[in-house]
């Protein structure tokens, strides 16, 4: 298995106030292709890349989560509000029904207003 290497990393900017400096990196895919000008920030070469490693990682994790486990959430909330109604419709007591239906819009606001402003 070939792994992932930093083919080159070039000093672009010395930042002696903060201590934090701008790297230029070159990295070979595991497919063989190479990936030039991504840009890294640390306070040396080492914490640079660890840095861009970490931020690849994260990327990943929002990317799964985004495709499969986001969804199934909603579904299986949205699973239990409809069996809350149906509960209330067949004992028919309109006070359960009530709160489904507020637990249900609840529900679909929340969501939104978290993906609107997870994406910002």
């Amino acid at each position: 298995m070939v792994r992932r290497k930093c083919i080159s990393c070039i000093l672009v900017e010395e930042d002696n106030k903060n201590g934090y400096h701008k790297y230029i990196l070159d990295i070979q895919e595991e497919d063989g292709k190479i990936k030039t000008g991504i840009p890294a920030y640390g306070v040396d070469m080492q914490d640079a890349l660890k840095r861009v490693l970490r931020k690849e990682t994260i990327e990943k994790i929002e990317k799964v989560y985004d495709d499969k486990i986001s969804p199934l959430i909603l579904k299986l909330l949205l699973l239990f509000v409809i069996i809350g109604g149906i509960y209330g419709v067949i004992t028919g007591n309109i006070d359960i029904i009530r709160k489904e239906l507020l637990i249900g819009i609840g529900i679909f606001v929340g969501v939104g207003v978290i993906e609107v402003f997870r994406k910002k």
